[in-house]
């Protein structure tokens, strides 16, 4: 759509320097390499849906690292599924992950719940190798994991620095 910019493809995407105001979503698999100093923002969130792949990598750790901020949009994940929709898998191995959820959604997996399919709203597959990663759902949804209603399906952390909030009712990681 004109207010969501299509990134996949299995395509390496370099971000050196980009303010995106719409929305991310990813088709097929799309793996981003922040460069230090780099900053990447998401207003609009970045829809990584059922079976699609995001792979989140920087250029180096420490001060300098790049940054990914993704502020869901319209009962999304600030990084996931958007509205009534499951999220797809997520790596991140790098760089510094600000995700929130909007409306009922979780900051890192699935989106907003507001059928009788919890399924929908799962947060998919999340891994965490490193970087430093801060994920806030919204009301009733996970920092990490499913939207409201939603369960967290597969979230594992083999490294880095990891903080999750739950919205008021949600968990952390679940």
């Amino acid at each position: 759509t004109a207010d969501m910019t299509t990134i996949g493809g299995g395509i390496w995407y370099v971000v050196t320097n980009w303010m995106a105001t719409a929305a991310l979503m990813v088709n097929g698999t799309a793996n981003l390499i922040l460069m230090d100093g780099a900053t990447l923002v998401a207003d609009g969130g970045v829809r990584v849906a059922d079976g699609n792949t995001l792979n989140i990598f920087a250029q180096s750790e420490g001060a300098r690292m790049g940054e990914l901020t993704a502020n869901g949009a319209n009962y999304g994940a600030g990084v996931g599924g958007g509205h009534e929709e499951a999220a797809g898998a997520i790596s991140i191995h790098g760089g510094k992950v600000t995700a929130k959820g909007h409306g009922y959604a979780a900051g890192i997996g699935g989106g907003t719940f507001d059928s009788v399919d919890a399924a929908r709203v799962a947060g998919g597959m999340v891994a965490i190798y490193g970087g430093v990663v801060k994920a806030t759902g919204a009301f009733a949804a996970a920092g990490i994991g499913g939207g409201r209603y939603g369960a967290g399906k597969s979230v594992a952390i083999f490294g880095g620095e990891v903080t999750a909030t739950g919205g008021n009712e949600g968990a952390g990681i679940g």
